[in-house]
């Protein structure tokens, strides 16, 4: 009896949780996007088709739209804070992989990678550099 009342309290706080933290919210774009990364509650950065990228700076209040390269699929977005994000976008045809960088809050993109052959598709930043 005890399991099972510990299993539905869990259940009923995994779900207030759940229901508590995200909200729809309207970036202006009408692309379908792929990837999200949250720096904090108010930092969020996201890209997708057409190398949009959008980031509000006020938990989704409001949102920027920027675009990254020429007309690319981004495939991860990586915030680091208010300004800095690097993307990873792909082209098919040839199959190319860019990394790009942006170090005023999407305003301009400077591709700091290119690989041809596979796609990258994950990013990963640890936090001692």
């Amino acid at each position: 009896m005890k399991s099972i009342l510990s299993f539905i309290f869990s259940m009923l706080l995994i779900s207030n949780m759940a229901n508590s933290q995200w909200t729809l919210s309207q970036t202006g774009g009408i692309q379908p996007y792929y990837s999200i990364s949250a720096v904090d509650d108010n930092v969020i950065w996201t890209g997708g088709e057409y190398g949009t990228v959008a980031r509000t700076i006020n938990g989704g209040s409001t949102w920027s739209l920027s675009i990254v390269g020429d007309s690319l699929f981004i495939v991860n977005v990586f915030g680091i804070d208010e300004d800095n994000a690097l993307v990873i976008t792909n082209e098919f045809l040839p199959n190319i992989s860019k990394i790009w960088k942006t170090s005023n809050g999407g305003n301009n993109w400077m591709q700091v990678y290119q690989q041809t052959g596979d796609h990258i598709r994950v990013l990963k930043i640890s936090s001692s550099g």
